[in-house]
């Protein structure tokens, strides 16, 4: 039986490899990878998350003018004080009639690929940008090296997709922003940073680093090198998922995926 992932399912779009995002769904369960899929996790925000915004101001390989010029910046800034000038009692500025329709009259005009981006997110960003390109650690940005490199390998028989923010001649570099850099490790764990350095290494044939920036003034930048007990404990998620997919997903019993739940002992 072929390994490839038969993601042509009802309702979806069609995908013909994993990633370390849709791995990290089926982690949690098979049904929420199915949703995943379906399209049923998708969120409706106000903007791209401000992830997404560092990564592209710091990690594209464009100036910070280029970055901004790739987006429609809302003025959140202007519309918030605008609300609290108002009404000074307002505890939720952004959830207020006044908001959405300023927010609704602002992406009428655009694309639905429009890159919408917050006043205040776009500013953070770019103090972000001006303390990591003065840090030493910038100078792993050597030249000859590649942003947002896309790779599609096979790793233990399945296809995987991923993008590195920056690979160089001697390492994968991914840029990451954290609220504490104290608690990094754990998040980390939580949102799966070891699977995805054990597929970068295994497609780029490179060790990973992580440039970790703070989001508190002054956005303090660290690094994190990864342990080889980082890329098993990557792996052991990977090889558990694609468990999951072939006990749950692949046989299509819709029984057996609703009533499935993971006990742990604390």
């Amino acid at each position: 039986m072929s390994n490839i992932p038969d993601f042509v399912l009802p309702g979806t779009k069609p995908r013909s490899y994993f990633s370390k995002t849709s791995l990290g769904h089926l982690l949690v369960s098979p049904q929420r990878f199915l949703d995943y899929l379906h399209g049923r996790l998708d969120k409706s925000t106000s903007g791209i998350e401000f992830g997404r915004i560092h990564d592209k101001m710091c990690f594209s390989g464009m100036t910070a003018t280029e970055a901004i010029a790739t987006m429609d910046v809302f003025d959140d800034v202007k519309v918030v004080e605008s609300i609290i000038k108002d009404n000074p009692a307002s505890k939720a500025p952004k959830a207020t009639k006044v908001w959405k329709e300023a927010l609704a009259e602002f992406n009428a005009g655009l694309l639905p690929s429009s890159h919408v981006v917050m006043r205040s997110d776009l500013d953070k960003a770019i103090a972000m940008h001006s303390v990591y390109t003065n840090h030493p650690l910038h100078a792993f940005h050597v030249e000859g090296s590649k942003y947002q490199v896309d790779r599609t390998g096979l790793i233990g028989g399945y296809p995987v997709r991923a993008i590195c923010d920056v690979e160089t001649p001697n390492y994968v570099i991914e840029g990451k922003s954290t609220t504490n850099l104290d608690s990094f490790y754990w998040d980390a764990k939580k949102f799966n940073y070891d699977l995805q350095a054990y597929i970068l290494r295994a497609l780029f044939g490179k060790d990973v680093v992580f440039h970790v920036q703070s989001t508190e003034d002054p956005y303090e930048v660290q690094e994190r090198t990864c342990s080889e007990a980082w890329y098993e404990a990557g792996e052991k998620k990977y090889l558990r998922a694609c468990g999951l997919y072939e006990d749950y997903i692949r046989c299509g019993d819709e029984n057996a995926i609703r009533n499935y739940y993971v006990s742990l002992e604390l």
